[in-house]
């Protein structure tokens, strides 16, 4: 999924941090989404990132049954 790896590195890091990497994120989506524009791809799906929330607590659960 595009973006959600982005996602998941910018939860370890400090504000200043985060809002580059996103931004970073967002950059090379919409370059992927020129370039597939470029080559006249006509249909392409855009997914949202996954919720980070539910990561967060899925770790807390399996900490849970540990």
């Amino acid at each position: 999924m595009i973006g959600g790896n982005d996602v998941m590195v910018a939860t370890a890091y400090d504000n200043t941090k985060v809002d580059e990497i996103l931004e970073r994120a967002v950059s090379e989506i919409c370059n992927a989404l020129n370039i597939l524009n470029e080559h006249s791809v006509k249909h392409v799906v855009v997914a949202n990132t996954p919720d980070i929330r539910l990561y967060q607590l899925l770790i807390t659960t399996k900490k849970q049954r540990n």
